[in-house]
């Protein structure tokens, strides 16, 4: 039995809406998906290198406690006639001077004397025979641990009365409220964990949930899709694992995760607005073939042909709709908005792709193909790095908001000279002039961008 006029409009517009609405998804899932995830990637790699940054400072104020300790001489004298309760009480004063987790008097096989708080038992070695090993040898040992399920970042370096008389040690530890604070800075979320021979996780401190924690470690190296980000009931993620330390067959890692629902939110809205129109077009598709069947057959021809093309990403084509009726001059208005809007919108996200977003200067990606393409085409280029000395002073002292006035200023002076300027992360900078400088024009230029 064939089909009336009527049903077959109605399935070519049916199948043409939706065919349409799938297509645009399918690209804008595409080129958002790519977006959002090298710029995550990025921010995690900065939250990394701010995470390594914080952990050296930390380090450098141990060891200059530590030898503040080490060095007196009262505290030398006590440790030479091993007299606890005077080390005692100069681990406790340092430990509130310092506001140190653990601090901790050996004896020069590693065999604890004392320790404030009571953590450790007397008498028993200390575990981490690496730091021990440095400290015998005269020099300061390093290393993160865990005591008592809780990790440590610790030093130990020699007492020396003239010769090694035993061995102190100082840690800080790495805990919620620590990674809290570091959270607050490098705007991700940090998990710390512990992995045995048995390689199975050991949750120590966190800044989310144990449930989530142990969902990002298991889900660590899975893409995101469509269904997790759209129909997902559990926040997606994206990390990136660190090893801490390496001693004693344990291994503690740091995973940084970044939420990436506030970056997909904005495809969300576009899909349910894309899904939106689509049922509102088809119901009235079936109102429309209910009374002008007849009528419509030719434009509604056209607009297909033209949905096609805008399928096809052809968003420069006309859209000419000839017909009597008011209802097919609206849907072809319509038609023409939705592929003004796409149009626009991919143009965006290209230009998205290719630019920083703070200073407007091309990214690291786009000046990669262009110095590529330079290269491969045989032609001679001069390329110039930029960075701002002392950067990350501005935005310590200034806040971030002076840092990246001060990124675009440098930006804005250096796209006056002819050429392509990039941005790589942080203050660093690259730029290829149109022609190239004798050294008169380069300190010209950074004169320039030096000024106030």
């Amino acid at each position: 039995m064939g089909l009336t006029l009527r049903q077959s409009l109605f399935r070519l517009l049916f199948l043409s809406i939706v065919v349409t609405a799938f297509v645009i998804l399918v690209n804008v899932w595409t080129a958002t998906s790519k977006l959002v995830e090298d710029q995550l990637k990025n921010r995690l790699v900065i939250a990394e290198n701010v995470f390594e940054r914080f952990q050296q400072e930390r380090q450098r104020d141990l060891v200059r406690s530590a030898t503040v300790l080490a060095s007196d001489f009262g505290f030398k004298q006590a440790v030479a006639s091993k007299d606890i309760p005077t080390i005692d009480s100069a681990l406790y004063n340092q430990s509130l001077r310092i506001k140190a987790d653990l601090m901790a008097m050996f004896d020069v096989k590693g065999n604890l004397q004392t320790s404030q708080p009571k953590l450790l038992t007397p008498g028993s070695s200390f575990p981490y025979t690496e730091l021990v090993t440095m400290a015998k040898k005269g020099e300061i040992g390093q290393g993160i641990g865990v005591v008592n399920q809780q990790p440590y970042q610790m030093i130990m370096l020699p007492v020396k009365a003239p010769t090694v008389k035993g061995l102190v040690l100082i840690g800080f530890k790495i805990d919620n409220e620590y990674l809290a604070e570091l959270k607050a800075i490098i705007q991700a979320d940090l998990i710390t964990y512990r992995k045995d021979d048995s390689n199975e996780p050991s949750f120590l401190a966190s800044t989310i949930d144990l449930q989530n924690a142990k969902r990002i470690l298991a889900t660590a190296n899975e893409e995101l899709t469509w269904s997790k980000v759209t129909l997902g009931s559990d926040t997606p993620f994206i990390s990136r694992d660190v090893v801490l330390s390496i001693s004693n067959d344990d291994e503690i890692h740091v995973t940084l995760a970044a939420d990436v629902t506030q970056q997909y939110q904005s495809f969300n809205y576009l899909q349910f607005t894309v899904i939106t129109i689509s049922i509102v077009a088809i119901l009235l598709s079936i109102f429309v073939t209910a009374l002008i069947s007849r009528r419509i057959t030719q434009p509604l021809s056209s607009l297909i042909d033209v949905v096609k093309r805008i399928a096809a990403g052809d968003y420069g084509q006309s859209l000419d709709v000839s017909g009597k009726l008011q209802e097919i001059k609206h849907l072809g208005s319509a038609f023409a908005t939705m592929q003004e809007s796409i149009a626009s919108r991919e143009k965006r996200i290209r230009y998205q792709s290719e630019h920083d977003n703070l200073t407007d200067l091309y990214n690291r990606n786009y000046i990669k193909k262009t110095i590529d393409e330079k290269i491969q085409s045989g032609a001679h280029i001069q390329v110039i790095g930029l960075n701002i000395v002392g950067f990350r002073q501005i935005n310590d002292l200034y806040g971030y908001q002076n840092g990246d006035e001060c990124l675009k200023r440098i930006s804005e002076r250096l796209t006056r000279w002819p050429g392509d300027a990039a941005r790589l992360s942080g203050s660093d900078m690259f730029w290829i002039p149109e022609s190239p400088l004798d050294e008169i024009k380069l300190e010209t230029l950074k004169f320039i961008l030096e000024q106030p």
